[in-house]
């Protein structure tokens, strides 16, 4: 059975994995990943986002639902990921079809979620909607949030 995306008022992926972030140390790291991403497994439709947040450099294929990043400056959460995990898996990116709805769950629960504050303008060409809210290690890996509703 192939099984499609779930879609919640215009939200996509919405109470599933939207996609993941794989980290980086550098930019030649990160060009290397992205081609073996490329021969390997036919990944052709990298969007190069550039700087982001102030603080990573973002690559993102829409289509396979991968994110390549590195960090663009010293940053203490980067390090010490990069430090002690190495290159490679990230961040998993969990779709919701409300942030602010969602975000209010994980405070009551007692969680603690990290809203980012600006989209990079470059996902208003692909999404009407775009946002995330880090909620940093649950189930042992990084987790954020995002919403995302495509352009119609």
């Amino acid at each position: 059975m192939l099984l499609q995306a779930t879609t919640v008022n215009g939200r996509h992926n919405v109470g599933r994995v939207d996609h993941i972030a794989l980290i980086y140390r550098n930019r030649d790291n990160l060009e290397k990943a992205k081609q073996e991403f490329t021969t390997l497994l036919g990944v052709t439709d990298w969007e190069d986002m550039g700087e982001v947040y102030g603080r990573v450099h973002v690559v993102v294929s829409w289509q396979s639902g991968l994110e390549l990043i590195f960090p663009t400056r010293p940053d203490p959460a980067l390090d010490h990921h990069l430090a002690t995990k190495g290159e490679g898996f990230f961040s998993l990116i969990f779709g919701v079809a409300d942030l602010d709805e969602a975000v209010a769950r994980v405070l009551k629960a007692g969680g603690i979620a990290h809203p980012h504050p600006d989209t990079p303008a470059q996902a208003f060409q692909t999404f009407e909607v775009a946002r995330e809210a880090v909620l940093g290690q649950v189930g042992g890996i990084n987790l954020t949030l995002g919403e995302f509703k495509p352009k119609t």
